[in-house]
């Protein structure tokens, strides 16, 4: 805990003069993991480690996946166009 409350002071200061950039860093860290972690959040949900009948039905496994595919598609759009925006 007292890692991650340093790491996390010296971000801030690092960034300090240019607190934009922090907020740009954090967006796309943020665009660019949720997809992940609603991928591990679809495979914990559907393994064996969830019982049989709190797993979710064909429907709503179609609606985790189009809200997956949603969150890609969004998370590549925006990188996409901060790059163009550098360019």
């Amino acid at each position: 805990m007292v890692a991650c409350c340093a790491g996390a002071l010296v971000l801030i200061l690092a960034f300090l003069e240019r607190f934009t950039a922090l907020i740009d860093l954090a967006t796309i860290i943020a665009f660019l993991a949720a997809p992940v972690f609603a991928w591990l959040n679809l495979r914990l949900i559907t393994s064996e480690h969830t019982p049989e009948g709190f797993r979710p039905g064909p429907a709503l496994r179609a609606l985790s996946w189009s809200g997956m595919l949603f969150l890609l598609g969004f998370g590549l759009v925006y990188l996409v166009g901060r790059v163009l925006e550098l360019a």
